[in-house]
């Protein structure tokens, strides 16, 4: 209710709060002080939602149906094509071709994200990013994660993956790059102890599809 939470006047069209809680929904309301006993109504309640920020170690294994809000999903083509999009292996139909049964490198009934790369063509700069992750605490921090990519209908005809690192102050794209068919996931790894990190991280998935027709079963 207006009046039971945080109260500030300020001067200026904007205004920094802090002692926010993660990944929360907040209402807020506003109203103009043009002078004493001069005072509008309140307009509102407006809302906005905290960026989602976890503390390594950090764990996630993307066996929800539907991707968690902390992870942020785009594209640069139109979000309505069905195939330019992460989703989740848990969806009806998907994955197929070379990763038909590859829905878990775990072997536990678990579930993972993918990129159907069918159409259209190009499938250009598909991402998702991770939330913000606070590695302070660790001595030796590290990225690592599994990832399947298998064209068994046309090898060596692959979409190509590239992982970007934002260390606090600026995104260091491509420091990760994999174009390769294997029957088995493989394990890449990330030592972030070699980079310069100059507050919270986070990570952007990206995925292209580089060539026509063959990319289309990987």
């Amino acid at each position: 209710m207006p009046g039971s939470g945080i109260v500030d006047t300020v001067y200026t069209n904007t205004s920094n709060m802090s002692n926010l809680m993660p990944d929360t929904e907040y209402d807020f309301y506003v109203r103009l002080l043009c002078g004493i006993s001069d005072t509008s109504v309140l307009k509102g309640p407006f809302s906005f939602r905290t960026e989602c920020l976890y503390t390594a170690p950090y764990l996630e294994t993307f066996n929800d149906t539907i991707i968690h809000e902390c992870w942020f999903a785009h594209n640069q083509l139109n979000q309505s094509q069905p195939n330019a999009q992460w989703k989740s292996a848990g969806t009806f139909g998907f994955p197929g071709y070379g990763a038909q049964n590859a829905i878990d490198h775990t072997g536990n009934s678990g579930s993972a994200i993918g990129v159907d790369g069918s159409s259209p063509y190009p499938l250009d700069s598909i991402a998702i990013l991770s939330p913000f992750i606070d590695v302070s605490q660790l001595k030796k921090p590290k990225l690592s994660f599994w990832l399947f990519s298998n064209n068994t209908n046309y090898p060596g005809n692959n979409n190509s993956f590239y992982l970007d690192f934002h260390d606090g102050t600026q995104w260091n794209d491509s420091v990760i790059v994999y174009r390769a068919d294997s029957a088995n996931w493989v394990e890449l790894t990330l030592a972030l102890d070699q980079c310069t990190i100059t507050g919270m991280v986070r990570f952007r998935l990206v995925v292209d599809k580089d060539s026509l027709n063959a990319a289309f079963y990987n």
